[in-house]
């Protein structure tokens, strides 16, 4: 296990609060009873059979066994930072809550991957954000505010979609966008550590290259400040979370630009990553499975079906498709898949194709 160096100063805690409670967004008499009834919906439909898609651990290495965490580790986690930090700031929590647990709602089986695979063909108008405003407004029909459709809509921080520079961005919004950027570095720098010292293969590393790839990790890790006796990742978490309120105190907004985090960040994109996903066999499953949803269910989109479908059902539908193994019932996957429908509200003819064309969005 890592090794973490007592000499490291703790974080500073600004001692100043809500300090950013002129720039909360007021609450809404129109939407306070939506947005509750969102947080109670989404709370039933995180933990829901429905969404075993964001179970499934995939994001630190390839095969999804303990103790990897989930998308919805990484949903839950970036609640609980984005609430702390509504909470020292005093932007508005109720916003801020129902956009954290909404954020990936749309992230799919496969995660990334199956999203470029998805865009591949039917056209990079499909993102997993995208999805995430289908699945609530479309499929679950329920009436969101503009703040939890931006969080929702916008917390990349890549190109002309980087919520931290976009204009007209409601505070609450970016800091969804930084919990979650938190929430995902934090974890998955702790389960770099535990792929690279006992399963680099796993990412294609030899022993030699993965304990070149420890010693540079430490390093980066060792230039953020935090707090001596405490485990990885709350260690990270809790000294980022410092890290926001400092600078956002003396920028009198929020902002987040800590060089050490962004090298850390970009230090994961390309070391961890990059090689987590095995290409091949997981194009080969999404080619097969989209192919058995079509003629299983000529009725329905079979894109749509796989983008509502975890990881095993992928799987078990592709293995259907080029005959199955020993023990496969179709009959219990399609009765699996047909209360999935049911669930979420899918009526023949819905087509994931096709956008709104006032927002864009499907």
């Amino acid at each position: 296990m890592f090794d973490y160096p007592l000499e490291v100063a703790p974080p500073v805690v600004t001692e100043e609060t809500e300090f950013l409670r002129d720039q909360a967004t007021p609450d809404r008499p129109e939407f306070m009873s939506n947005l509750v009834s969102l947080i109670l919906t989404l709370d039933r439909l995180l933990f829901s059979r429905q969404v075993y898609r964001l179970h499934d651990p995939y994001q630190a290495g390839e095969k999804p066994f303990p103790p990897y965490s989930s998308r919805l580790t990484h949903i839950l986690i970036a609640q609980n930072i984005a609430g702390t930090l509504a909470l020292e700031t005093g932007l508005n929590p109720t916003i801020v809550r129902a956009g954290a647990l909404a954020h990936d709602c749309g992230q799919l089986g496969k995660g990334h991957f199956q999203e470029r695979w998805i865009q591949e063909k039917i056209g990079p108008q499909f993102t997993h954000e995208r999805f995430g405003i289908y699945i609530l407004e479309r499929l679950l029909g329920l009436k969101i505010c503009p703040e939890v459709r931006i969080c929702v809509l916008k917390h990349s921080w890549e190109g002309a979609d980087n919520v931290m520079t976009a204009p007209d961005i409601p505070a609450e919004c970016r800091l969804v966008a930084v919990a979650e950027k938190i929430a995902y570095v934090a974890v998955d720098t702790e389960e770099a550590i535990t792929v690279l010292e006992n399963q680099p293969e796993l990412l294609g590393y030899s022993a030699e290259e993965a304990m070149r790839l420890l010693g540079e990790l430490t390093e980066l890790i060792e230039t953020i400040p935090l707090k001596p006796g405490e485990k990885l990742p709350w260690s990270l978490i809790h000294a980022l979370e410092s890290q926001v309120l400092q600078e956002s105190l003396a920028q009198k907004r929020l902002s987040f630009t800590y060089p050490p985090f962004h090298t850390l960040r970009d230090w994961l994109k390309h070391h961890i990553y990059a090689r987590a996903d095995n290409v091949e066999q997981e194009a080969r499953e999404l080619e097969s499975a989209s192919i058995y949803l079509r003629r299983t269910f000529p009725q329905y989109d079979p894109y749509l079906l796989l983008c509502l479908s975890d990881d095993l059902q992928i799987r078990t539908a592709a293995r259907l498709q080029v005959g199955g193994f020993p023990g496969d019932d179709a009959t219990d996957f399609e009765l699996d898949i047909l209360e999935l429908i049911r669930n979420y509200h899918v009526l023949p003819g819905m087509n994931i194709r096709q956008s709104r064309p006032d927002t864009g969005v499907y």
